[in-house]
């Protein structure tokens, strides 16, 4: 069934552990889809057989921030395809909404202000609360404009 979302229309984003996908449930309930890259035996082989998926989901079930994606909603994997599946944030990412859109930028000061605060108190989360410390690259925004890491 997964198979139908996970196509290059539905893609909305990338990241280094591989790409995330907006994904239909049958209930019509929007859920977004991370695909990670497949691994290579000689890097489970080095790693110890511990590779970006058993790190992130042992990592998602873990922290507890305001900040962080709230709602990691589970996970699936079998020979060759492993898959995690998150909350969809529908006004997509920071990054996106400063820079991808043709028309005026909706984002307000005290709107940005706001995101800018959240997303600095996600990331200090991550950095000084977690051990070892994350390191995160994408701030996602929430439909009421909240940052999320």
């Amino acid at each position: 069934m997964y198979s139908k979302c996970l196509v290059e229309s539905n893609v909305i984003g990338k990241s280094c552990s591989g790409v995330v996908y907006r994904a239909e449930m049958p209930n019509q309930e929007i859920i977004a889809v991370k695909k990670l890259w497949p691994v290579t035996v000689t890097v489970a082989k080095t790693s110890g057989g511990r590779d970006s998926f058993s790190a992130e989901v042992k990592t998602l079930g873990s922290i507890r921030h305001k900040n962080i994606v709230r709602r990691f909603l589970g996970c699936c994997w079998n020979k060759n395809t492993r898959l995690l599946m998150y909350d969809y944030m529908s006004n997509g990412s920071l990054g996106s909404l400063l820079h991808d859109r043709s028309d005026e930028c909706i984002l307000g000061w005290e709107v940005r202000h706001r995101i800018i605060l959240g997303a600095a108190q996600g990331l200090a989360y991550l950095h000084h609360d977690c051990v070892p410390p994350i390191m995160a690259n994408n701030i996602l925004i929430g439909p009421d404009f909240g940052p999320y890491i």
